[in-house]
């Protein structure tokens, strides 16, 4: 069992949930998209992505997209819109992981605003090489599926400095 976000969580899994469908219809051109209930950050262990700051007074969330490579590299496609067997460099793919992060951060923002309080947006940051279960300290991790793509949200909290 995770830890529960300060304050509610249900209003961070709905806010994902949304975040979700908007970027899988809008971004990606899927039908669709689901979020399941929170689940074990170590979960996401083999995993890599972007991540996104979300900084408000008194407290820092990070937003975290990840995937599993074939997943991830998947995403990127559908966001460039180019064919499934399309080769894309390393950088092409970490920019449009970046970008989808980005998407679902601020869905995520406007979605829990009333929960925490305004927040900014901070610029993604690429996470490189596969996540570990000793540096996933994630307070809520919940999968999404994007059209047929599996991946989970990572959302941490510290005090601001």
């Amino acid at each position: 069992m995770t830890a529960p976000l300060i304050g509610d969580e249900a209003a961070w899994v709905n806010a994902i949930r949304n975040a979700a469908r908007e970027i899988a219809i809008y971004a990606l051109g899927y039908t669709g998209a689901t979020a399941g209930t929170p689940v074990r950050a170590d979960r996401a262990a083999g995993m890599t992505g972007a991540d996104v700051p979300l900084v408000g007074t008194g407290q820092h969330y990070r937003v975290a997209l990840v995937a599993a490579r074939p997943a991830r590299d998947a995403l990127a496609r559908a966001l460039l819109g180019v064919g499934p067997r399309a080769e894309l460099s390393p950088t092409d793919i970490a920019d449009a992981i970046g970008e989808l992060a980005n998407q679902l951060a601020g869905v995520v923002k406007r979605g829990v605003v009333k929960v925490v309080g305004e927040l900014v947006l901070g610029v993604p940051i690429e996470v490189t090489g596969d996540l570990e279960p000793e540096q996933i300290r994630a307070v809520s991790a919940v999968p999404i599926t994007l059209g047929a793509v599996t991946a989970i949200v990572l959302v941490s909290r510290r005090p601001a400095a």
